[in-house]
């Protein structure tokens, strides 16, 4: 699972020590979000899944209490770790009162505050896997031949059709997806649907596209202003959830919605939709600008490629996802799916290849080759040569020459 963080400090240096520290721990998967404003933490909010949040307490222009209390409206399954320089127990209290997962001192030793991330992305993890009770229960939406007819209604009709399917005026806040094949017509998918987006979503009808397996999604949201990328990004969740209690993947194509557009958007979603066979499942949308480099391995050696001409500049996974036009999280599946490593390791392996052998070339120095590596400071270039080889980087141009 590709966990998505955000991490709010009004300390810029505090936000840069916490990414790098997420960086070293390659054999965590991780799409990163960094932020020195509640503002501009309310803005990644707004738009993009968060599995976890870390935040300071107490910041200018608003607190971490004030982004917990957002968070567990916009995104009630995200857990939150609290930040503070010093023992404040009633921000503490407050924080517990709003069921902050951790609350972390910030004189606490990497090891400790790494310890209670971990233990809080367990935590997730087991709440996927513990879905599988959701699906004992009984179908919360029934497949619907009444979707199709309003898919391929004359436009005038459809609003009838949709206050027959139990959606409510005005009709706005609308998106029709497509799920790939489902043994059972969707009937558990629509279980962990209704259950992950039940603060946003208003109502849900579904159908068997007919000649097929596929099954077809009419998603009505309470808020209007809801983008399709958050929307896929709550959809994310009941994708992880879904191979966790089935261990089958779903892939979806998702395009918003209105009672003009749905046969055109149902005819791009068909088109857009990759079946999970050989390539894990995917989000797709369609609408969406793409530079999609083409099949998986292809897509895994472009990425591979792009990594060994940008050492230098930014390869985090939110980069390269959009270097490629891909679902980060699809991504990241699909790259250890092919190379066997998670984009974290290989980066970090070829960093230290390009630092090997620029340790060679005695024009350089080493905060030359720190920054042609792309490391943000010298004290984090030294402490991953240090871990990688057990070296202090002048140790090592010293072995390296001899």
């Amino acid at each position: 699972m590709i966990f998505k963080i955000l991490i709010v400090d009004d300390e810029i240096h505090v936000t840069e020590s916490l990414r790098i520290l997420f960086s070293e721990q390659t054999d965590l998967e991780t799409e990163l979000y960094t932020a020195n404003t509640t503002a501009d933490a309310l803005a990644v909010l707004e738009t993009s899944r968060i599995d976890l949040l870390l935040t300071d307490i107490r910041m200018p222009g608003g607190t971490g209490l004030d982004l917990l209390k957002c968070v567990s409206e916009r995104w009630p399954l995200c857990q939150t770790v609290m930040l503070t320089g010093y023992s404040d127990f009633d921000s503490a209290y407050e924080a517990f009162r709003f069921k902050a997962a951790g609350f972390v001192l910030k004189a606490e030793s990497d090891e400790v505050l790494m310890r209670t991330i971990r233990a809080v992305l367990a935590q997730i993890e087991v709440r996927l896997n513990q879905d599988q009770l959701l699906l004992q229960m009984k179908p919360s939406t029934v497949s619907d031949e009444g979707l199709w007819k309003l898919i391929y209604a004359n436009v005038p009709k459809r609003p009838e059709l949709l206050e027959r399917l139990g959606f409510q005026k005005p009709y706005q806040g609308m998106a029709l997806c497509l799920s790939s094949h489902c043994d059972d017509e969707g009937a558990k998918l629509g279980v962990l649907i209704r259950h992950y987006l039940e603060p946003q979503l208003k109502n849900v009808a579904r159908c068997v596209f007919r000649g097929g397996s596929q099954v077809i999604w009419l998603l009505q949201m309470k808020d209007a202003a809801v983008s399709m990328t958050a929307l896929s990004g709550m959809l994310e969740t009941v994708q992880n959830s879904y191979r966790s209690t089935t261990e089958q993947e779903v892939s979806f194509a998702l395009g918003e919605a209105t009672t003009e557009n749905l046969p055109l958007v149902l005819e791009k979603l068909r088109q857009a939709l990759i079946e999970p066979g050989e390539e894990p499942a995917s989000i797709v949308l369609p609408d969406q600008p793409t530079t999609q480099p083409g099949c998986m391995e292809n897509t895994v050696k472009y990425i591979m490629e792009y990594v060994q001409t940008h050492i230098g500049e930014d390869v985090t996974l939110s980069a390269l996802a959009a270097a490629t036009g891909y679902n980060a999280d699809y991504l990241a599946r699909i790259f250890r799916h092919v190379s066997g490593e998670t984009i974290g390791q290989h980066v970090a392996r070829c960093r230290l290849e390009v630092i090997m052998r620029m340790m060679n070339d005695e024009r350089l120095t080493l905060d030359d080759i720190a920054q042609q590596t792309g490391f943000a400071s010298r004290s984090y270039f030294n402490r991953f040569v240090k871990n990688a080889t057990g070296f202090t980087p002048k140790a090592l141009r010293l072995s390296v020459a001899r």
